[in-house]
């Protein structure tokens, strides 16, 4: 839900057996499948973008979020930084589909790739730990204070035409991409996560 505008409306279409919903405020509307005011109620919401019931607690969600994500985005382009210049030189390893699981300085913890990381496993990756920057508070996403996660890989997984892409996507679900061969000690990333990939 944080990768849509703020004014996204969520509809909830029921039908007559459909139990009431357990959150309030969740919805923009709900609807009865078969009702004949179900399509002015459709059209209403249409044409009225800003009717949500949650519009100002869903931009402040969206905006720590976005904050959140852009520190973890950024600290991972940081410390990926030598590593691309390296990258053209060598034959990519083989992949990867299971980590191993660590903590390291901080108490940061940390996921280790023996190979390139497909794409699959980044997926399961960001979902296995994707309850622990969000809590669900009346059907809505909010953000936690919590630590971004450490992913070391010995090679960035490649997607062509947007090399940044799987760098983005774990930036987004809380894992700061470190390349394995980094210049830095686990300690040092631990630290740095510490103090940049989580809310203030």
């Amino acid at each position: 839900m944080m990768a849509l505008p703020p004014h996204t409306n969520f509809v909830r279409l029921v039908v007559d057996e459909d139990k009431p919903a357990q959150t309030d405020n969740a919805f923009a509307e709900e609807l009865e499948l078969g009702d004949q005011r179900a399509q002015a109620a459709l059209l209403r919401i249409v044409n009225n973008p800003a009717h949500s019931r949650q519009l100002d607690r869903a931009e402040k969600a969206q905006k720590r979020s976005e904050e959140r994500f852009a520190n973890t985005y950024r600290l991972a382009r940081v410390l990926r930084r030598g590593f691309q210049a390296e990258e053209g030189l060598k034959r990519r390893g083989p992949v990867s589909r299971t980590p191993s699981r660590d903590q390291i300085g901080n108490q940061v913890n940390a996921a280790f790739f023996s190979g390139t990381p497909t794409l699959t496993a980044m997926n399961n990756l960001a979902m296995s730990e994707a309850g622990r920057w969000y809590d669900i508070v009346d059907g809505e996403a909010e953000p936690r204070n919590a630590m971004a996660n450490a992913l070391f890989v010995p090679d960035y997984p490649e997607v062509k035409g947007d090399p940044d892409k799987a760098l983005r996507a774990a930036a987004f679900a809380g894992w700061v991409m470190v390349p394995s061969r980094s210049a830095r000690s686990l300690d040092d990333v631990g630290i740095l996560i510490e103090r940049y990939g989580k809310l203030k």
